[in-house]
């Protein structure tokens, strides 16, 4: 008998879930609290352990008609827009890990797995799903699980996987009650047409500025049509004209080049915020699938969210998507089992993705003396540092 597999959450990681589950095999229904199926956000950066999991899904060729694959990621001073470091991506990247980095457009990226789900067989999508009460019960054939949405209807399956974002309710229903924490950092967002932006910016590099207390980071999507550009700033005392929009964009110490698109995303009204939140890294696999509760699981920022630091919170998402496939293809007939495999084999990656990236916030908002020292480190070591085989080779 085929598995059933709840999956709450319509996002990029409960559509990756969905179709790695669909592609062994296992029957699955996908629950969506909103009433249109959609991402939030503007940009994504696809690293070389992201991209290795699409393309294991089918999906390179899609990627090459809708990603950019930038030449390289450059550090710079936000002041004097000084070129701090280095590292070179496109065919190197390819060589170095097997896999390209890419860049694209969130929307683009979630459009591309909700289309190949929908060539999926065994697959039921659900909007306006909100789950409201979940129950586990024994029955004849072995234990399952019952969620009951917003709007009164139920569903049975063999397991349910969690993977409804930072406030998910899967998670606060059975699996842990305490809130994300607030980190006191803004990510404001624009998303600007190429040919307005500044001729320097039109160029096919992932950059990122630093500065005390805030980094910038821009890339071009949409093949070039657009440039993603984010302001990573912590909400101190320097910053807080940064909590009005109408009053945030300009900056006398930032250098003329940024200076020149913030005008630009002002003038556009492009700007939108996007509050931060965290919770500590994973300490054990039980904060993933815990054994209290044999056929739930969590994925994605529903277990483990991360500051955007380190540019990996979609590509941990799509790494759980396809470990759980694989730990449910070696216990087809033990999800239980199969969760636990699945909550041991990501846990400890994930939990030091999330130090990871909290330590890089630290290092792109250093003040001197401390700036000081990274600038003549990066400057000295250069790709060393930029570099991550242990990231970017994958699973």
């Amino acid at each position: 008998m085929t598995a059933h597999v709840l999956i709450a959450g319509a996002g990029i990681g409960g559509l990756g879930a969905a179709l790695a589950l669909a592609k062994i095999g296992i029957k699955v229904t996908v629950l969506e609290q909103t009433d249109v199926f959609g991402e939030v956000g503007a940009g994504v950066q696809i690293s070389p352990n992201a991209y290795k999991v699409l393309s294991g899904w089918g999906l390179g060729d899609a990627l090459l008609q809708t990603a950019n694959f930038p030449e390289a990621l450059q550090v710079r001073s936000a002041t004097s827009d000084k070129l701090l470091g280095q590292l070179q991506l496109g065919s190197q990247a390819h060589t170095r890990y097997g896999f390209p980095f890419a860049t694209l457009l969130r929307a683009d990226l979630h459009t591309l797995l909700l289309n190949a789900l929908r060539q999926e067989v065994n697959v039921d999508l659900y909007l306006h799903a909100k789950i409201t009460d979940i129950a586990e019960t024994k029955q004849q054939l072995g234990r399952q699980v019952t969620v009951t949405t917003e709007l009164g209807d139920t569903f049975t399956a063999d397991a349910l996987i969690g993977a409804d974002g930072l406030w998910s309710s899967v998670r606060q229903q059975m699996l842990e009650h305490s809130a994300p924490h607030a980190t006191g950092h803004t990510a404001w967002r624009a998303l600007l047409p190429m040919a307005d932006v500044p001729p320097e910016l039109q160029q096919d590099t992932v950059t990122a500025w630093l500065d005390a207390d805030r980094h910038i980071i821009a890339y071009p999507v949409q093949q070039g049509k657009s440039l993603n550009l984010v302001d990573c700033c912590e909400n101190t005392a320097n910053n807080k004209k940064k909590s009005l929009q109408t009053t945030y964009s300009l900056n006398s110490l930032l250098s003329k080049t940024l200076q020149n698109v913030f005008h630009l995303a002002a003038q556009k009204k492009a700007w939108t915020r996007w509050d931060l939140f965290d919770r500590p890294p994973l300490r054990s696999s039980s904060q993933m699938a815990n054994p209290t509760h044999p056929r739930i699981a969590l994925l994605g920022d529903a277990a483990h969210p991360m500051l955007p630091y380190l540019a990996q919170g979609a590509a941990m998402a799509l790494e759980d998507a396809q470990a759980l496939a694989l730990s449910i293809q070696q216990n087809p007939n033990d999800l239980a089992s199969a969760l636990q495999l699945y909550a041991q084999t990501r846990w400890q990656r994930n939990a030091r993705v999330q130090a990871r990236a909290a330590r890089n916030g630290q290092i792109f908002h250093a003040k001197p003396p401390v700036s000081w020292a990274r600038d003549a480190a990066m400057g000295m070591l250069g790709e060393k540092i930029l570099d991550m085989p242990w990231l970017y080779g994958g699973i």
